[in-house]
C-alpha cells in the first residue's frame, strides 16, 4: 500500500500494462493443402506450387477477401469441395489451375469421377477465374448423384472449359464468360442461365448426353457458336440476344429439342443450322448474316427431324430459309426480305399461311410456301 500511495503514477502504469495483456499476432491465413472446417478469410495471396490448394468441409465459406489463390501447374486443383453439404467461395481470384474448383481431385486425367454419393451445392459469388483448363468441374457419381453449382456475379476468362458440368446442375446468373474455349459444357443434367454475358468464346453453351439448358435474358456476343446441341441435348433460349456468331444456334444430328423464342440473332455467318432434332422458332429476328438465316440440312438416314418456324423475320442475309426437311418444316407468319439469294427455299414444307417475301435475289421469292409481296 505504501508503494501505491507513494508512487501513484507508477502503479497506474503497471495496472494499465497488466490490463492490456501480452500482444498477439494476427491469426495466420490458411496454408496450401489445408482442409477448412470453419468459415475462413484469406489474409494474403496464396500460391501453391503443387498438390491441392484448399479443401472445404461441409458448410464452410471461403472468403478470398480480394486476394489471389494461384496454382503452380495445370495438373492441380485449386479448391476441392465436399461430396455433401453446401459451401461458398466469394470475393477473389482463382487462377492457373487444372481445375479451379472441383468435387474431386483433378490431376490432368480426363475421366476422374468424384467420390460419392454427392449432393452438395457449391456457391461462387464475385469470383474471378482465369487461366486454366477447367473453372468449375463436377462429375456425377456412378450412382447418379451429382453436385449443384450456383454462380453469381462472377467472371471466367482464358479457361478451356470454365463450367464443366457432367451430370449435375448449374445455375449461372449475372456473370460474364469471355475469351474461353468452351464456356458452358453440360453433359447430362440441367442448366439455367440468366442475365449473363458470353463473349468471344469458341463455344458458348454446349449441351449433350441428354442434358437441357434454359437461357433467359442473356447476351451472346462474338462467339463462334452460341448454343449448340448434340447427342440428345436440348436448349430453350428466350428473350436473349445473339450477335456476330459463326453459327448462332446449331442442332447437330441426334440432338433433342431446341426452342428459340423472342430472340434477336444478327451478324456473323449463319443464324440457325440444324441437322436433326426438333426445332421451334417463334418471333425471332434474324438479320445481316453472310450465309443463311436458317438452314435445315438433310438428317442422317433413319433419324427424324422437325421444325416449326412462326412469326419470324429473315432480313439482309445470304439466304432467308433453306430447308431439305420437306414436310418436316412448318412455316407461317414469317417474312423474308432483302436477302442476296433465296427468300424461302423449302420444297415440300407445310405452309401455315401468312408468309411474305420481297427484294430477295432469287426468283421465285418463296419455294414450298405461298408468300405475299413484302416491301
Amino acid at each position: 500500500m505504501r508503494i501505491t500511495t507513494a508512487l501513484p503514477g507508477l502503479a497506474l502504469v503497471a495496472v494499465a500494462a497488466l490490463g492490456a495483456g501480452p500482444a498477439h499476432a494476427a491469426p495466420a491465413g490458411p496454408a496450401c493443402g489445408d482442409t477448412l472446417t470453419v468459415d475462413t478469410v484469406l489474409t494474403a495471396d496464396l500460391t501453391c506450387a503443387d498438390g491441392v490448394g484448399l479443401r472445404l468441409g461441409p458448410g464452410v465459406t471461403l472468403d478470398l477477401d480480394g486476394h489471389v489463390l494461384r496454382g503452380g501447374s495445370l495438373r492441380q486443383t485449386g479448391v476441392v469441395v465436399p461430396a455433401g453439404g453446401d459451401v461458398t467461395i466469394t470475393d477473389g481470384v482463382i487462377t492457373f489451375w487444372g481445375a479451379a474448383v472441383a468435387d474431386h481431385v483433378y490431376d490432368g486425367a480426363p475421366d476422374v469421377a468424384a467420390p460419392g454419393p454427392l449432393g452438395g451445392t457449391v456457391h461462387l459469388d464475385r469470383v474471378v477465374v482465369r487461366d486454366g483448363i477447367y473453372g468449375v468441374r463436377t462429375v456425377a457419381h456412378e450412382d447418379g448423384s451429382a453436385t449443384t453449382v450456383d454462380v453469381d456475379r462472377s467472371t471466367f476468362s482464358l479457361v478451356n472449359a470454365p463450367l464443366w458440368i457432367d451430370g449435375g446442375a448449374l445455375v449461372l446468373h449475372r456473370s460474364t464468360l469471355r475469351d474461353n474455349s468452351s464456356a458452358v459444357v453440360l453433359r447430362g443434367g440441367r442448366a439455367t442461365i440468366t442475365r449473363s454475358v458470353l463473349r468471344s468464346n469458341d463455344g458458348a453453351v454446349n449441351v449433350s448426353e441428354g442434358g437441357s439448358a434454359v437461357v433467359r435474358s442473356t447476351a451472346f456476343l462474338g462467339n463462334a457458336a452460341a448454343v449448340e446441341t448434340w447427342s440428345g441435348g436440348s436448349a430453350d433460349v428466350r428473350r436473349s440476344e445473339i450477335r456476330d456468331s459463326t453459327t448462332a444456334v446449331r442442332l447437330n444430328a441426334g440432338s433433342g429439342s431446341t426452342v428459340v423464342t423472342d430472340v434477336s440473332i444478327t451478324g456473323g455467318s449463319r443464324g440457325i443450322q440444324a441437322e436433326g432434332g426438333t426445332l421451334v422458332v417463334e418471333r425471332v429476328h434474324l438479320a445481316d448474316h453472310t450465309d443463311e438465316s436458317v438452314v435445315l440440312f438433310a438428317p442422317p438416314a433413319g433419324q427424324a427431324a422437325s421444325a416449326r418456324i412462326v412469326g419470324s423475320t429473315f432480313h439482309d442475309g445470304g439466304d432467308g430459309v433453306v430447308s431439305a426437311w420437306g414436310a418436316g418444316l412448318s412455316l407461317g407468319g414469317s417474312t423474308a426480305t432483302a436477302n442476296a439469294g433465296w427468300g424461302v427455299h423449302a420444297p415440300g414444307a407445310v405452309d401455315l399461311g401468312g408468309n411474305a417475301a420481297g427484294g430477295n435475289g432469287l426468283e421465285p421469292q418463296c419455294v414450298g410456301v405461298v408468300c405475299a409481296a413484302a416491301p
